[in-house]
């Protein structure tokens, strides 16, 4: 079932605050290592959501030698962040699948672009 209304929860006390819209699509903004990917994970299966775990989908591509992955093997070797191009077409091809029913909860994309 589809969450009513748009609100803030929080799965567990201290956990970071999650957006849930109205469609079921979310966003979370904590810092690295708050818990985003755990507490994303818990939500998505407590309100029938898909879970899409950006970092997930990279070390995917990365551990199976795909040509994304050698690219991003390549820029994480320099030191360097896998841009947001990257991601924004990660994440474009994991929502063409279109398994998902209720709506989703992404893990992982950058919260803004640098100004440019």
């Amino acid at each position: 079932m589809p969450p009513a209304g748009n609100r803030r929860v929080s799965p567990q006390r201290g956990g970071p605050l999650l957006r849930v819209a109205p469609c079921g699509n979310t966003s979370s903004w904590e810092s690295q290592g708050s818990g985003k990917g755990t507490h994303s994970a818990m939500l998505a299966e407590d309100l029938d959501l898909v879970h899409i775990g950006v970092g997930d989908i990279l070390r995917w591509n990365v551990q199976h030698h795909t040509k994304l992955g050698a690219q991003i093997r390549r820029t994480m070797a320099a030191g360097s962040l896998v841009s947001d191009d990257v991601i924004e077409g990660v994440v474009k091809d994991r929502l063409d699948q279109h398994d998902w029913n209720y709506g989703f909860i992404i893990d992982g994309v950058p919260a803004q672009r640098a100004p440019g």
